[in-house]
């Protein structure tokens, strides 16, 4: 395939950028619909418009690059100064980190796994396209951090979206059972004997899949996770809302559970909370289905409930931020 012609950098930048986007998308890089529909959505997210008609190959082909004052780009020129003044800036690698944060996660315009594996794909195709091309080489560097964020975005979004869907855990939601959470009202309604079981005998007793559900299960799936603790030597100590910061999985050979050292994060400071401020590490346990997708550096936006004997459980999670999220924009 031949090469597109090359982009004249006295152009204003904005200019320079819809006309790359035009051209990628007439290469057919994309070839599927989801590929196409997640790169109109990273441009519209940037403020650039592929579409339009002053970018089209036909124009292209009849734009003056040689005259500087050309009315199509004093009307770019014009745009490019409204979005900066009004509080816009020229920071690719802020960008992308945006848009894997808010736009795809937040807003979820997704629904398959395999589209939060594909998004990074895109924006990754984008970015080396402007390097290749020299599109906008005084921006060069910026784009290279944005390829590391995006490198980091191929492992980390679809498994904040999988965590997502199946955080607590097994241990998470047993413990809120047992000292207190949103399952405890049930937990209480087992030991008193009012639990409504009825879902459970129209199973055929077949009730894999369905987490914990009886308040035995419970106590048994506790006990496994902590060594044989048992739920009465422990007291409830209370919970607050917090970003909890997953620092490492821990070493272990456990079969079920699998242990990770966190911490709690200060969104304001951008860093752990102190020792002194009480945030010393602590230990959560998710079981293995859980835990294939937990990646060391996410946050978990959730209820951290700690007990007397220095188990911590989470519960009430309103969020699975990748590593990269700028907490002080959102």
């Amino acid at each position: 395939m031949q090469s597109p012609p090359s982009i004249d950098p006295r152009m204003p930048l904005l200019l320079r950028l819809e006309i790359a986007a035009a051209q990628l998308l007439e290469s057919e890089m994309f070839e599927g619909r989801t590929e196409r529909d997640i790169f109109d959505m990273l441009m519209r997210y940037g403020n650039i418009n592929p579409g339009h008609p002053i970018v089209s190959a036909k124009s292209r082909a009849k734009m003056d690059l040689e005259d500087l004052e050309d009315p199509v780009i004093a009307v770019y020129k014009k745009r490019e100064d409204r979005l900066l003044k009004g509080g816009g800036k020229v920071d690719m690698a802020f960008g992308v980190t945006m848009f894997f944060s808010v736009q795809c996660l937040r807003q979820q315009p997704f629904i398959e796994a395999e589209q939060f594996r594909q998004a990074p794909r895109v924006v990754e195709a984008w970015l080396r396209y402007l390097i290749e091309h020299d599109v906008c080489v005084e921006y060069n560097d910026d784009i290279y951090r944005a390829l590391a964020v995006t490198e980091r975005a191929k492992i980390e979004l679809v498994n904040c979206k999988q965590l997502a869907m199946t955080l607590p855990g097994k241990f998470n939601d047993a413990c809120s059972m047992l000292f207190g959470g949103s399952l405890k009202d049930l937990g209480d309604s087992y030991a008193a004997g009012t639990a409504d079981t009825s879902w459970v005998s129209a199973s055929n007793g077949d009730t894999q899949g369905f987490g914990i559900i009886t308040l035995s299960e419970a106590q048994a799936v506790y006990a496994r996770a902590t060594g044989g603790m048992a739920p009465e030597e422990a007291e409830y100590l209370g919970a607050e809302p917090h970003d909890v910061h997953v620092e490492e999985q821990l070493a272990g050979d456990h079969e079920e559970f699998c242990a990770f050292k966190c911490r709690r994060w200060d969104r304001e400071a951008g860093k752990p909370i102190s020792d002194e401020d009480g945030g010393r590490p602590f230990t959560l346990y998710f079981e293995r289905e859980v835990a294939q997708h937990m990646c060391p550096g996410i946050y978990l936006e959730a209820d951290l409930h700690q007990l007397s004997n220095g188990v911590h459980y989470i519960d009430q999670v309103t969020g699975v931020w990748p590593s990269y999220t700028p907490f002080d924009e959102m």
